[in-house]
C-alpha cells in the first residue's frame, strides 16, 4: 500500500507541476562524448549567470560551436529540460534566469549541471553548414 501511495504522489507531482524547455548547445567532437556520458556542466564548477551556454534556438548554438580542427564537423546537442511551475523564473532550478535576445530566442547559463537523461538528440552538422551559419550570424 505504501508503494502505491508513493507512485501516486510521484505521478501527481509530474503531471501538471512540470513543463519543459527545449534548449541547444553547440559542441565539437573533442567534448561530445563527455557530454553524452555525464551531461552538461560548467568548467571547475563555475556557474556564472552571465556565462551563456544554452540557447532556445538551434542557429545560435550552431554559430557558437567551434570545430576541434579545421574542416571538421560540429555537433548541436538538443535538450529537453524540465522547468517545474514555481514562483521564480523559467529554467529554475537548472538554469539562471535567461537573457532574452529578441522576441524569438533566449540564452541561458547553468545554475547546476544538466544530466545526460535530458539529451533528446545530437545533430551532426557538416563543416560547410557550420561555415554558412558563421557567415549568416545568429
Amino acid at each position: 500500500m505504501n508503494l502505491i501511495i508513493k507512485d501516486l504522489r510521484k505521478a501527481l507531482l509530474e503531471s501538471d507541476n512540470s513543463k519543459t524547455i527545449k534548449l541547444f548547445h553547440g559542441i565539437n567532437s573533442k567534448n561530445l562524448n563527455n557530454i553524452k556520458n555525464i551531461g552538461i556542466t560548467s568548467p571547475n564548477g563555475y556557474h556564472s549567470p552571465e556565462w551563456f551556454m544554452l540557447s532556445t534556438d538551434f542557429e545560435s548554438a550552431l554559430y557558437h560551436a567551434t570545430p576541434e580542427k579545421d574542416g571538421e564537423d560540429v555537433f548541436v546537442i538538443e535538450l529537453v529540460v524540465p522547468t517545474p511551475n514555481n514562483n521564480r523564473w523559467l529554467g529554475y532550478p537548472y538554469l539562471w534566469k535567461g537573457y532574452v535576445r529578441d522576441g524569438n530566442s533566449s540564452w541561458f547559463s547553468l545554475k547546476q549541471p544538466i544530466p545526460k537523461k535530458f539529451i533528446s538528440n545530437v545533430h551532426n552538422v557538416s563543416n560547410l553548414n557550420w561555415l554558412e551559419q558563421k557567415s549568416n550570424g545568429f
